[in-house]
């Protein structure tokens, strides 16, 4: 009665342990809430990302590198299969378990026995085993077919922790070409807003000057009315060019891991930001440019990792029809005082076949062939994709490029009539809204050179992301800004003198 007592004392906490694990809900706590959103945007937005400096093209890749979101995501989750990938091995070890046990009951198990001829009892009522009593046993278990059968399993752990890796590469390209694109988007827009605000400006003012002169009989109502349509088009062009810079700086802090109401200082200070400036240059054959993205793009790499995962699952559904072999080896301890022997060593070795994998194998093995089948094709499929692409990107950087030397030409011709237009203000042959008019023109000519620029430097990024060139390999922890900014300096000229031109073929 005793030991009976002091077993229910023991099971009474570890049942209320039990209870209270069960039965514990997740609640929406307001102040848990705010505390948790707090600590996530101090992590969204590190301090190291807030500093005030003027960022330079590489330095704004290296934040986004850094401290991009995107990319700290997929760097976790490529984490999270490397270590399922390690975990998978473990599958091809023998079972081991322990187990510790307390026998009793309320009487004695005292047993007698019948004859089967005679039915008499032939044995008085006796006691073979103690009331109470204390077991242990140590077994491993080994299947060889298990066994071989995880180590296979493991091999395609390590693929899938590859594809993980390639998926974290083309995070990371997709990083920097946003970063790159959205840069000289941000540079154009801050350079051009102050601008076009005072141009607007200046078209309101001149417009209102153009009705007042016309309520005061200076100009005819038929010029006055010709000279404001002008210069409410103009201004419409302007709120169109305005609309299209508005979003490009907010685009580049969410890159770069920058509060959106922080400030956001580029590297613009040139009198003229475009002079000097080139665009990337490119002089290799398409052919040549389809054979690099093939061998670098990250896409085709998982593809050729998802043709070895699927050979090997045909393989996997054969030999999983094999018989099973198990072999248990256990050693035991028993605390009966009547055993002649309380501890063992005990083993068995048994043979198993599934009769429902033998029926079951032309069924799943034509699966298995279908899915190999259907990897193909996708492979297939991107070949076709990624040559398409390339062939797309390189054409339209190659329009891209011709547009901005076409915008360049055009704002050359706009500045040289806005200074023949001041020129004849001046000494009155010209009047002041056609003047204005004039100057309008020209700084729309230079903000479309800008932007023109800016959609070339996007087209180029789209370009090289096509190729499956990394700029950058690995990830930003524990890697300085500068140094991670030189490494970009680096790679982005060595793309352009050693990839993308003919004499680095």
């Amino acid at each position: 009665m005793y030991n009976r007592t002091k077993c229910v004392v023991y099971a009474l906490p570890l049942i209320a342990l039990l209870s209270a694990c069960g039965s514990n809900q997740a609640t929406l706590d307001p102040t848990e809430m705010r505390r948790t959103i707090s600590e996530d945007m101090r992590v969204a937005y590190p301090p190291e990302a807030q500093r005030g400096e003027v960022l330079t093209l590489e330095m704004a890749i290296a934040r986004g590198i850094k401290f991009n979101l995107d990319a700290k995501v997929a760097q976790m989750e490529n984490y999270v299969a490397r270590k399922e990938s390690a975990l998978a091995g473990y599958d091809a070890l023998p079972t081991a378990s322990l187990t510790a046990s307390r026998i009793g009951r309320n009487n004695p198990g005292g047993s007698s026995s019948r004859s089967l001829q005679t039915g008499v009892q032939s044995l008085e009522p006796s006691v073979s085993t103690d009331q109470y009593r204390n077991t242990a046993s140590l077994d491993a278990n080994w299947n060889l077919l298990d066994a071989g059968l995880a180590i296979a399993r493991a091999r395609g752990a390590s693929d899938r922790e590859k594809v993980s890796m390639e998926r974290r590469r083309k995070v990371f390209e997709d990083v920097v070409t946003a970063v790159y694109a959205s840069y000289w988007r941000a540079a154009a827009a801050q350079r051009l807003q102050p601008k076009i605000r005072d141009l607007i400006a200046a078209t309101n003012t001149e417009t209102q000057k153009l009705d007042a002169a016309v309520k005061a009989g200076v100009i005819p109502f038929g010029d006055a009315k010709t000279l404001k349509g002008t210069l409410l088009d103009k201004r419409a062009a302007l709120m169109t060019l305005k609309d299209r810079l508005l979003l490009a700086e907010a685009g580049l802090k969410a890159l770069i891991a920058m509060p959106p109401g922080s400030p956001l200082r580029l590297d613009i200070s040139d009198s003229d930001w475009l002079e000097g400036r080139d665009l990337p240059r490119l002089s290799r054959s398409d052919d040549s440019l389809h054979a690099i993205a093939l061998l670098y793009r990250p896409e085709m790499h998982e593809q050729f990792l998802n043709k070895s995962i699927s050979a090997r699952n045909v393989k996997l559904e054969i030999f999983s029809t094999f018989p099973g072999a198990s072999a248990v080896l256990g050693a035991k301890h028993d605390g009966n005082s009547f055993l002649a022997n309380s501890d063992w060593v005990d083993w068995t070795f048994s043979l198993t076949q599934s009769i429902t994998k033998l029926l079951t194998l032309p069924a799943r093995y034509q699966r298995a062939k279908a899915d190999q089948a259907l990897t193909e094709k996708r492979r297939q499929a991107l070949v076709a994709a990624v040559m398409t692409q390339v062939t797309l990107a390189r054409l339209r950087f190659e329009y891209l490029k011709e547009f901005y030397s076409a915008a360049s030409d055009v704002e050359e011709n706009s500045r040289q009539l806005a200074r023949r237009a001041v020129g004849f203000a001046k000494t009155g042959m010209m009047a002041t809204p056609q003047k204005v008019v004039a100057e309008i023109d020209a700084a729309m000519a230079g903000a479309n050179r800008m932007v023109a620029f800016g959609d070339a430097q996007e087209a180029y990024a789209q370009l090289v992301s096509s190729l499956g060139i990394d700029i950058w390999s690995g990830d930003g922890d524990g890697v300085a800004l500068p140094d991670i900014s030189s490494t970009v300096r680096r790679n982005l000229q060595a793309l352009e003198d050693e990839i993308l031109t003919e004499k680095g073929a």
